[in-house]
């Protein structure tokens, strides 16, 4: 990295010298001497600089060369997230530095890197001539380059903390959803000017609302924003995150399952780290579902305010709709954390089980050691021992067996529980459909009651 610096300083140095006049060339000297005896000096670890240090446009600088002279789209997509990682790093030492007023700008340059990687990762992964652990590593990659710490998040400021992480959302769905759409699709958005991180967004909607890519594509061109198009599609904004995040789990749980049996050591510390990252996006996902209600409640809440500010309505008629709006915002409040947390037991339920199964296998073997440490000469006692393999063998099998069946119920109960919900929605929305009918028709017959009394006035 010291070398890295060293290169770029010297090449924005000459730069400097041969662009201006002798002048200020020689008052520029100074600077540069400055400057080179930093650079010189071994104690800076320039891979640690940061936003507020001297040498950090140098650093930005180096990037943007290696950028510029790196033609491989494999090779680019390795670099950036790179960055990616440097930026969070970056990040990570402001906040413990004190330096939380640079921070929004580290954050900012991670952004932009996000952008160019999610762009070049989903160019790579949709490649033919690629091979597919090449695709696979990278979109791993890139997805574990969403994991922004916590500290981060609460120090920038809400403007910023609200693109990040959009950001954060978009980059997961293009690392997850990118590589299963057909390349033809892929293709036609792109001649149209989307970018990955709209195409995966325009796949999903498209998915989930069994709409055609080309409706949803027409929606968004007369203007729509995907947060608007999901509603006019009957898709609450969060279930299209919520629905690539549940697949993502199961995928991890089965590799995770696979390694362990494999005993790969490598394999269970990157699934921890891709599982990290998980819960992240999902407890990120979670309080943005919350926000969106909270969101529509006051704006359906202001909405009503303004009928009876043109009396339009009554208060008593105000009054009760906002408390229906309320209490209807606060069941699904309700079933968003009720959701949650019979998630949260099944993992802790599923773990325990695991851990007695575990335990169990332990036991068998330690028998089974013991036994065979022992000089057994005697048939009876042989046969003894292999029965005992065999009953642990059948143990080990109606475990596994139970385990699928666990694992079936659960998937079937979470389908369920989908269903159920799929189905108050649909009632809520029909309900809250009705009463807009009612309270437009009382509202047509207050008018003619008006109009009827106004016409039977007295007469001059």
């Amino acid at each position: 990295m010291k070398k890295k610096l060293m290169f770029t300083s010297s090449i924005f140095l000459a730069g400097a010298l041969l662009t201006t006049t002798p002048a200020y060339a020689q008052v520029d000297s100074e600077n540069i001497n400055e400057l080179t005896e930093v650079v010189d000096d071994p104690t800076v670890d320039a891979g640690m600089l940061t936003p507020n240090n001297l040498l950090y446009f140098l650093d930005k600088a180096s990037e943007d060369i290696q950028l510029l002279f790196t033609v491989d789209p494999q090779k680019e997509s390795e670099l950036l997230l790179q960055f990616l990682k440097e930026r969070l790093a970056e990040s990570q030492q402001l906040i413990e530095q004190g330096e939380e007023e640079v921070l929004n700008e580290a954050i900012s340059d991670y952004i932009n890197i996000l952008e160019q990687a999610q762009e070049k990762i989903g160019e790579v992964t949709t490649d033919e001539t690629v091979d597919s652990d090449v695709k696979e590593q990278l979109s791993v990659e890139l997805e574990n380059s969403t994991n922004v710490d916590d500290d981060v998040t609460e120090q920038v400021d809400e403007e910023q903390k609200q693109e990040l992480n959009e950001k954060r959302q978009e980059a997961y769905l293009v690392a997850n959803v990118v590589n299963g759409i057909e390349t033809e699709d892929i293709q036609d958005l792109r001649e149209q000017g989307f970018g990955f991180g709209e195409i995966v967004k325009i796949v999903s909607l498209a998915e989930q609302s069994d709409r055609t890519v080309e409706e949803v594509v027409a929606l968004r061109q007369e203007g729509r924003g995907y947060g608007q198009l999901a509603k006019e599609l009957g898709i609450h904004p969060g279930n299209m995150m919520k629905y690539v995040l549940e697949q993502r789990q199961q995928e991890i749980e089965e590799e995770l399952e696979d390694a362990e049996q494999a005993e790969d050591e490598e394999a269970l510390e990157d699934l921890s780290v891709s599982q990290e990252t998980l819960d992240k996006l999902q407890e990120l996902n979670l309080l943005e579902a919350y926000a969106e209600i909270r969101n529509e409640l006051d704006a359906e809440i202001a909405d009503i305010e303004e009928q009876v500010e043109n009396e339009e309505l009554t208060q008593e008629e105000a009054d009760e709709q906002i408390s229906e709006l309320r209490a209807e915002a606060e069941e699904i409040f309700n079933e968003l954390k009720e959701e949650r947390l019979e998630e949260a037991t099944e993992e802790d339920t599923e773990t325990d089980l695991e851990t007695e199964e575990d335990n169990d296998e332990e036991r068998d073997e330690e028998e089974i050691d013991e036994e065979e440490s022992e000089e057994q000469v005697d048939t009876d006692e042989q046969q003894a021992k292999l029965v005992k393999q065999e009953e642990k063998a059948e143990r080990k099998a109606a475990k596994a067996l139970e385990k699928a069946e666990r694992k079936q119920q659960k998937q079937e109960a979470k389908a369920e529980r989908e269903e159920a919900r799929e189905a108050a929605k649909a009632e809520r929305e029909q309900q809250k459909e009705l009463a807009k009918q009612q309270k437009e028709k009382a509202k047509q017959e207050r008018k003619q009651a008006a109009k009827e009394a106004k016409g039977k006035g007295p007469k001059q």
